[in-house]
């Protein structure tokens, strides 16, 4: 109860606001959230707070916003040309007609495009659709599938490149300073991909666990020796196109030249303009985005439509 009575009257209303928000987000999904958020920030600030929209607009993280749209637009940009659809298609492939082994590649496929860069939201977005279509075929609960796609993306989500980790990423630079000791052992870029492999471990055990325990374990005994038609499981999707293929490109450049500066002997290789182009993820995405549009590689309307907004 201390505790609470220390807290001012504009945290409190903050709180209130916040809680306002959710509640007619919950109401009317076509509104926009973080619009109206900004408009309940301007109002708490000026009349609660003492600040006036001006100093509650400087507050707004310009930096943290432009590095997530850089990377949502590069991957809205590989969303719309097809790219995304066909990469999760071929994967799903990967099983052989091995009706087994269905939800590990299934996990590691959700795995793999939350840590590229999407994000857990649209990854699980891309691929549930085809996840549940693929449990009805091969008899596997419903509840388990959404466990396995939910848990990996979700597992994933802290990734250097995805939306949460960004915005993980951007709260340890500000708090960094608060722990010198921290920083002595640890520099961003390894406590931050050392976050992201703590929560996969953690996000596993649970997931994985919680498949096996509720049933996926006997799912798995009984459907061992079971093969089926890997087109009848899996459909072969057209062959990635010239458009689709400068897309994938894009895509390991994008890991390459994040990871590559903060590996041992690279930095000191690379020159200090170029090293510049690559100060973090979202100016890596806009370049690459760029590019991709300059190549006629994607819609780039539709791809700003298709983003999280």
């Amino acid at each position: 109860m201390a505790v609470l009575a220390e807290i001012s009257f504009a945290a409190w209303m903050s709180i209130v606001a916040l809680a306002i928000v959710v509640i007619i987000s919950c109401l009317n999904e076509d509104l926009n959230v973080g619009f109206l958020s900004v408009a309940f920030a301007i109002v708490v600030g000026g009349m609660w707070v003492g600040l006036n929209a001006a100093k509650v607009m400087n507050a707004f993280p310009l930096g943290l916003f432009m590095i997530l749209v850089g990377v949502t637009f590069l991957f809205a940009l590989a969303s719309t040309n097809g790219t995304m659809e066909k990469l999760a298609a071929y994967a799903l492939r990967a099983c052989g007609g091995q009706t087994a082994w269905v939800p590990l590649i299934t996990y590691l496929l959700v795995t793999i495009l939350t840590t590229i860069g999407p994000g857990n939201i649209a990854a699980t977005a891309l691929v549930a659709p085809v996840a549940m279509a693929l449990a009805a075929r091969v008899g596997l609960s419903a509840f388990l599938m959404t466990l396995l796609v939910v848990g990996a993306s979700n597992g994933a989500a802290f990734s250097p490149f995805a939306p949460t980790g960004i915005i993980s990423n951007g709260l340890i630079a500000k708090m960094a300073p608060q722990f010198p000791n921290l920083q002595a052992s640890w520099t961003l870029d390894q406590l931050a991909w050392k976050i992201h492999v703590n929560a996969e471990y953690c996000q596993g055990i649970v997931n994985i666990g919680g498949f096996l325990v509720m049933g996926g374990w006997s799912w798995i005994q009984q459907k061992r020796a079971l093969t089926i038609g890997i087109d009848e499981l899996a459909p072969k999707p057209e062959p990635f196109t010239a458009k689709q293929w400068y897309t994938i490109v894009a895509i390991v450049l994008l890991v390459l030249l994040v990871i590559g500066p903060s590996l041992p002997g690279v930095r000191g290789v690379l020159s200090r303009e170029v090293l510049n182009l690559l100060t973090n993820v979202g100016s890596v995405a806009f370049l690459l985005a760029a590019l991709l549009m300059l190549l006629n590689a994607g819609d780039s309307r539709a791809a700003v439509q298709a983003m999280p907004w």
